[in-house]
């Protein structure tokens, strides 16, 4: 199950029909899910709102865990981590917090949980490859998940290589 937020159901779509595509895979054998807000297909399904200063689960939250049994879904993708929740990302409670209620859902539904967050800006000779640290917001994000992973664009040093054409370099992560 896909929630994403930045891009709609017909360009995630398109994407995962390219990876089948490229893998010889056949998309209408997976099952992907890329549920929608039934009263407003527009905005995105919420799984935290405000109380006070810290977040709580949803309705929707509540009964993730549920819906992923019951279509039988391996890996819950969350794209990006801030718009589902509406707490301060610097702050380590708000964080810990989310955290630990994506981990019990993830436990509940015998599941992966791939949570995807933005890096915080980075001057030119800042160190992001492999670095956790790179994460905007709390500490807490970072130290609650299993396994942090970064993403950035290939130098045209790590294309030469590769056989990799260094003008393409910038496509490939």
């Amino acid at each position: 199950m896909m929630l994403s937020y930045e891009d709609d159901k017909l360009e995630i779509e398109r994407r995962y029909q390219a990876v089948c595509k490229k893998h010889n895979l056949s998309f209408e054998q997976h099952n992907v899910y890329l549920p929608n807000r039934v009263d407003s297909p527009d905005k995105p399904i919420q799984i935290f709102d405000l109380e006070g200063s810290q977040p709580n689960p949803t309705l929707f939250a509540r009964g993730l865990s549920d819906n992923l049994i019951e279509r039988d879904i391996g890996l819950l993708i969350i794209d990006p981590l801030s718009s589902i929740n509406p707490a301060d990302e610097n702050s380590n409670s708000a964080m810990a917090r989310v955290i630990r209620e994506l981990g019990s859902i993830a436990r509940q539904a015998d599941c992966a949980v791939l949570l995807v967050h933005h890096t915080r800006k980075t001057g030119k000779n800042k160190r992001v490859k492999g670095n956790a640290d790179i994460s905007r917001g709390a500490k807490a994000l970072t130290d609650g998940c299993r396994a942090v992973k970064t993403l950035s664009t290939m130098t045209v040093a790590e294309a030469k290589p590769r056989s990799i054409d260094p003008k393409t370099a910038a496509s490939y992560v």
